[in-house]
């Protein structure tokens, strides 16, 4: 059995062991990530619109009718959330623009790896103003909210990554 002084500095005894063998060892030293393909930039923004529509479709059936013994939001609340959404929509509009547009020779994988911060950011906010339109339709049954979701959500759907594709 080793003593306590040989324990402490031996990195090869005790419960794990370490490997200092250079076979062991990795060259690499960061990780690098694959930059977005165009499928992915269009799944992630197909998952977008699909979890708002799914979660305006749980809010109607669920946490409407469990959400009203809590109470509701009052008017102006409502009117307050509505108008950030509006805000964000109009946001959205703003930051369109900084996305990029594609070259004639450039391929849409290679786009995608300059246009995916700008777009993602345009889509966020699209996104956001859905979720927060819902939100406030849950908590107060205000047709209104559900209006303005449903036209954050076709907003979304008219950003779909063809359209920065193509213009």
């Amino acid at each position: 059995m080793p003593d306590a002084e040989q324990h402490a500095t031996d990195p090869t005894i005790g419960e794990f062991a370490i490997s200092t063998k250079p076979s062991h060892l990795s060259a690499m030293t960061t990780s690098r990530t694959a930059p977005p393909t165009a499928k992915t930039i269009r799944l992630i923004h197909a998952s977008l619109i699909t979890g708002t529509v799914m979660f305006a479709i749980v809010t109607q059936v669920w946490l409407r009718p469990a959400w009203a013994e809590v109470g509701a939001f009052p008017p102006g609340l409502v009117r307050l959330l509505l108008g950030v959404a509006v805000a964000l929509c109009a946001a959205s509009l703003f930051f369109r623009g900084r996305v990029p547009r594609k070259s004639g020779d450039e391929s849409a994988d290679r786009f995608w790896t300059r246009a995916n911060a700008p777009a993602m950011i345009t889509w966020s906010l699209a996104n956001g103003a859905g979720l927060i339109s819902v939100l406030a339709y849950a908590k107060s049954g205000d047709i209104a909210a559900i209006a303005v979701a449903a036209i954050a959500v076709l907003f979304l759907a008219a950003l779909r990554p063809g359209y920065f594709e193509r213009r």
